[in-house]
């Protein structure tokens, strides 16, 4: 009987803790799109209206590229 519930509580924290692991992820996720979106809408600024860009043009896609897979 002991040996049950130990192995069911065991069972449950795992979950609890992997469920807990994935609400995280997911929220280091959101966190890096809204900063992704805070660095393209920044460097656009730059390139568009201020003619004055800080990073290549390969470094701006690179972000670009990282938002749109996170976006999916």
């Amino acid at each position: 009987g002991g040996k049950m519930r130990l192995s069911c509580s065991l069972q449950a924290r795992i979950r609890m803790a992997s469920s807990r692991s994935t609400r995280q992820a997911q929220a280091d996720v959101r966190k890096r799109i809204e900063k992704l979106r805070a660095l393209i809408r920044y460097h656009q600024k730059r390139y568009h209206e201020l003619d004055a860009p800080e990073i290549s043009d390969e470094a701006y896609d690179s972000l670009v590229v990282e938002l749109t897979a996170l976006e999916r």
